[in-house]
């Protein structure tokens, strides 16, 4: 017979179900209200962690391992434990790939000497908390902390991008009435592989539009001179005309020099062609969808963001620049999600 002192004892399943319910409601409705705010990345992220802690108090309760490490923020023995391994395996596997894909660039040899550098670090850790003494294993225990705390972080990230690019026109929709391309730094003039993979899924994206309303949608491609003499604009364009699109629906803005820019200049630009409640579809690259989505939502500006893909060598310095930014910039937000698992910790260790 299963042994229930632990499920009582920790708060027991009924508090993390309501919990969890709670969090999946609001998710939901922060949704249909505007999936491009960072609320939903942290929404989705804390539903994951209170999953996951179920699972540990399920586990335990019937006798199964967890983990051997209690944390100072979730009192689950493992939760954390768990959570910690995710950022340092993914970057482990992901930048081994990426460098025998992406050559011998410092940028990918010292990603990859990183991940497995951390992940060692972890396996480490996990044997010095079982250690005797105070210091090592208070060691041990806060860099696991700072693992599971990256990990979130980096499962609020990705989150926040897949669920932006989920949020497209549904079918009874008409679609975009203008493609906006964000343009990427050019390499002695010219587009990198980087940016023609997101010139081409604009003029695909582009091409259902104008089967759609023949004639109508507008082809954006916005860039200036950022590190060349050439704005990017221009080279974009001159592409697109290549590729058959009508003068007429190609525009170019070529003022910008950040995604802030894209987007306010743009803006401009439409509301000059008394076009301010068009229909805007962004492209850019996977990377930058969750942080371009957000930038919009700020701005007050309701267009939709979905990313082009990428090659594998673009992802390391690309994402972890993007994982940067979007700690940087939305500090408060990823302050909320470790408040929250602090609140939901100190309940469960108020109710055992």
């Amino acid at each position: 017979m299963v042994d229930n002192t632990y499920l009582v004892a920790s708060g027991g399943l009924l508090f993390r179900v309501v919990v969890l319910a709670t969090i999946l409601g609001a998710l939901t409705w922060s949704l249909g209200r505007d999936r491009r705010r960072l609320r939903c990345g942290v929404l989705a992220t804390a539903s994951l962690v209170v999953l996951l802690d179920t699972a540990v108090v399920v586990a335990r309760w019937l006798g199964l391992p967890t983990g051997p490490v209690t944390t100072l923020f979730l009192p689950q023995p493992g939760t954390v434990w768990l959570l910690s391994w995710i950022l340092p395996v993914t970057l482990m596997s992901v930048t081994s790939v990426v460098g025998m894909q992406g050559g011998r660039r410092p940028v990918n040899l010292a990603a990859i000497v990183l991940g497995w550098v951390g992940t060692a670090t972890l396996v480490a850790s996990t044997f010095l908390w079982q250690g005797d003494g105070v210091v090592l294993p208070a060691v041990a225990t806060l860099i696991i902390a700072l693992a599971a705390a990256g990990s979130v972080t980096f499962i609020t990230w990705v989150a926040q991008g897949l669920l932006q690019d989920s949020g497209q026109w549904g079918e009874d929709d008409l679609g975009p009435e203008v493609v906006l391309v964000l343009g990427a730094r050019l390499v002695r003039g010219q587009m990198t592989r980087l940016l023609a993979a997101r010139v081409d899924a604009g003029l695909r994206a582009w091409e259902r539009a104008d089967r759609e309303r023949p004639g109508t949608p507008l082809l954006v491609l916005s860039g200036g001179t950022v590190g060349s003499p050439v704005a990017e604009a221009d080279v974009m364009s001159a592409y697109a005309l290549v590729q058959g699109v009508p003068p007429g629906q190609v525009v170019a803005e070529d003022r910008s020099r950040s995604t802030t820019q894209n987007l306010l200049f743009t803006r401009d630009l439409l509301e000059e062609r008394g076009m301010a409640e068009a229909r805007v579809l962004i492209m850019t690259s996977a990377f930058h969808v969750a942080r371009t989505g957000m930038l919009a939502s700020r701005l007050g500006l309701r267009w939709q963001v979905t990313g082009a893909p990428s090659y594998w060598y673009q992802l390391v310095g690309n994402c972890s620049r993007e994982l940067l930014a979007f700690v940087v910039e939305r500090w408060a937000g990823v302050s909320l999600t470790v408040a929250g698992a602090v609140a939901y910790a100190v309940i469960l260790v108020t109710l055992s």
